[in-house]
């Protein structure tokens, strides 16, 4: 099992003095949104590239796939992608479609529907590892881990942190098969101890910001939030 680690290295539009979003339809993946009747159904797909025309781009469906009832003449659709730790989509007219492939012209701009700071999945699990220190020489913490971003995370410790500290942490995220393993600075922090115990809450970023990490952790946190609005949609009664 491999393991992740960070390298080293409608809302506002975001289109380029050109009328295209700069770096939004390089290959990579992307959401496919099929409006319905009960809502939008997202799949995932891949896009391969530009197609033809100003803003135009060609994807295909990973999975599932297209469902069998989708209308055939320049249907619509919405594409979402993550770039830059923030979540942008525009809506589409499907001018073709080769079986899972569809070539695709934005209807409008790019528009980003979610800031990165917005992007954040409230998570309860022990991480993997938490240390103070470089190396071997590490002193383990005991952490719980409360939330996560695509900037970086909160930790509940029982020992005291600072602000300015850097750690290490490894974590696992809920039905993914490769844990994360990243240097964090702690930002914020604040203690709260009693008589009989002690804890610090401690706000955390990752470094340094890595785009590849942080673009999977939104994507991550987005197809979680769906899957609760889904369970919720499913749940409640007609």
């Amino acid at each position: 099992m491999g393991i992740i680690k960070a390298g080293r290295g409608a809302a506002s539009a975001v289109a380029d003095a050109r009328g295209q979003a700069a770096g939004l339809a390089e290959p990579g993946p992307v959401e496919v949104g099929i409006p319905g009747r009960s809502g939008v159904t997202w799949l995932d797909g891949e896009v391969l590239g530009p197609g033809d025309g100003a803003g135009a781009v060609v994807v295909a469906i990973a999975s599932p796939r297209l469902p069998e009832n989708w209308p055939t003449d320049r249907p619509s659709a919405i594409l979402a992608v993550c770039r830059d730790a923030a979540r942008y989509a525009v809506d589409v007219v499907v001018e073709r479609a080769s079986g899972p492939v569809l070539h695709c012209r934005p209807v409008g701009a790019w528009q980003r529907v979610q800031r990165r700071d917005d992007v954040r999945l409230p998570l309860l699990v022990t991480p993997l590892a938490v240390t103070r220190g470089a190396g071997r020489d590490g002193v383990a913490l005991t952490a719980r881990i409360r939330d996560v971003s695509a900037g970086g995370l909160a930790l509940r410790t029982a020992e005291e942190v600072t602000p300015g500290e850097h750690l290490r942490c490894a974590f696992s995220l809920p039905g993914e098969p490769q844990p994360v393993e990243v240097e964090l600075e702690v930002r914020w922090a604040r203690g709260s101890v009693t008589p009989t115990a002690a804890h610090w809450l401690a706000g955390c970023a990752f470094l340094p910001q890595d785009r590849t990490l942080a673009d999977r952790l939104v994507r991550y946190i987005f197809a979680w939030q769906r899957a609760l609005a889904a369970a919720r949609h499913r749940s409640t009664p007609d």
